[in-house]
């Protein structure tokens, strides 16, 4: 008798595979065809809880919970819209594993470089990027768990610069938290988590300065001459936020004339004095660290050598001799 039961068992068994293959799926689940609908699947969703997030789209629960098990092996994070055909293979195959994309950003990158950057990989539309964003500026927790400080506008300094890998369809939030993260580790691994939220902005603040002024091996010098100003009252006139006042306006241009060092914006500190309003990069873990850890030095200036590094000076007469060695007539 259990060899008959076995024997009808695996019969029907290859004849439903066998009709499942050969005839349209709709003659068995008339109500499965045409049904289509957005779903969202987070990092590291269970997937016991995929298939229960599926199943309202599904035809049977009990029969839909199988075929998942044995079809989905492995469901990346992503937004999926699935569409149920006739053919099982087509139906399920949507949301077998989707494409990783490899995304490196550099040290000093700008938050709107790196939107553009992922919406020119496909990953995301820039709208989308932006309501993540501020569903973390908003929230009390995510606040609180990524240190964001007061009230900022963007998270302009805390999207860490690195290497990244995203899923197509990915959310946005999803990317934009694994940034986070990332800024949030390197300031642990650096001991910096338990300073007040405060503290970390505005260091961020000093560090993507930093990241934008200094050569290879300048980041602990650099941040020396920017808390000597400070402490001095006197106007830090870094060239890059210059650069970055107007781009935040919407003119581009390399070139520093004259008349830029006045153009009116709480980024330009040749207008301003103290820090600038918020980072004008995402500075890396080198920066951060120059920022939080400076050298002890009484260097008020600093002129570029044309190779990468700079010469320091104490007096504004010694940096004038200097500017005309390297600089000609363009004073800093």
């Amino acid at each position: 008798m259990q060899i008959r039961n076995r024997f009808f068992f695996i019969f029907f068994s290859f004849l439903f595979f066998i009709l499942l293959n050969f005839l349209p799926l709709s003659s068995f689940f008339p109500s499965l065809v045409d049904k289509s609908g957005i779903v969202y699947i987070e990092q590291g969703t269970p997937k016991e809880m995929i298939i229960r997030k599926l199943s309202f789209l599904s035809f049977d629960n009990t029969l839909f919970r199988f075929l998942s098990n044995i079809i989905l092996k492995e469901i990346s994070p992503g937004k999926y819209r699935p569409q149920f055909n006739d053919n099982l293979i087509v139906n399920f195959g949507i949301f077998k594993r989707k494409e990783r994309v490899k995304i490196t950003f550099y040290e000093g990158i700008t938050r709107r470089e790196i939107i553009k950057k992922i919406f020119e990989n496909s990953l995301t539309a820039r709208g989308e990027f932006y309501q993540a964003e501020r569903k973390i500026i908003n929230s009390p927790k995510y606040r609180e768990r990524y240190k964001v400080y007061g009230n900022v506008k963007d998270l302009e300094g805390y999207l860490f610069p690195d290497t990244y890998y995203f899923y197509t369809n990915e959310p946005a939030f999803n990317m934009i938290t694994k940034m986070l993260n990332r800024y949030t580790n390197v300031l642990r691994e650096l001991n910096l988590y338990s300073f007040s939220p405060q503290e970390i902005y505005k260091k961020t603040i000093v560090a993507s300065l930093i990241q934008k002024e200094a050569g290879l091996g300048e980041e602990g010098i650099i941040s020396s001459v920017i808390n000597n100003r400070l402490k001095k009252r006197m106007k830090l006139q870094i060239d890059a936020t210059i650069l970055y006042a107007l781009k935040h306006d919407g003119i581009i241009t390399t070139n520093i004339t004259l008349k830029n060092k006045y153009y009116d914006s709480p980024y330009n500190t040749y207008v301003c004095r103290g820090l600038p309003v918020s980072p004008i990069c995402n500075p890396g873990k080198i920066a951060l660290q120059g920022a939080f850890f400076p050298l002890k030095t009484d260097y008020l200036y600093y002129v570029s050598k044309n190779n990468g590094t700079h010469f320091f000076s104490k007096t504004y007469k010694e940096h004038q001799k200097k500017v005309k060695k390297f600089q000609g007539s363009n004073a800093r």
